[in-house]
């Protein structure tokens, strides 16, 4: 019986894919599977980044709320001179250090600003938060 009378044909096509496209394909895929790793390893560096400022910006905000608390004439409310501020020798982490500065000739009588600084080492680079408030003596 031949192929033709059984009701199968066969189609003399090829069907598949050659190996150019399959290496245009993979060629493809690869260059979206890096630009996948890049933005992941971008993502991780931005978060930790991230984490770094948020954690020093709560450093900052806890010195602050602790040096309001003081008296008026504390110690660690003094006038600082350029380049030599206040800093405390506990620091709360070996990653950050914490500095302050107090300037009493601002244009409000019986007034301070303060100024808290935060700097810690990322990637070889210095970075830094400041925060600043006035502490008013009533």
């Amino acid at each position: 019986m031949s192929a033709e009378r059984s009701g199968i044909m066969h189609n003399k096509t090829n069907e598949g894919f050659t190996l150019i496209e399959v290496m245009i394909t993979v060629a493809v895929l690869s260059i979206g599977l890096l630009a996948l790793a890049s933005m992941q390893i971008t993502a991780v560096n931005d978060n930790a980044s991230s984490s770094h400022r948020t954690e020093a910006s709560t450093w900052a905000q806890d010195k602050m709320e602790a040096l309001m608390a003081l008296p008026f004439t504390h110690d660690n409310l003094t006038q600082t001179t350029p380049g030599n501020p206040h800093s405390d020798p506990t620091q709360p982490s070996d990653d950050y250090e914490i500095s302050w500065t107090v300037d009493d000739d601002i244009s409000l009588p019986d007034t301070k600003q303060i100024t808290i600084t935060v700097t810690w080492q990322e990637r070889g680079l210095t970075k830094t938060v400041r925060l600043v408030s006035d502490r008013s003596m009533y």
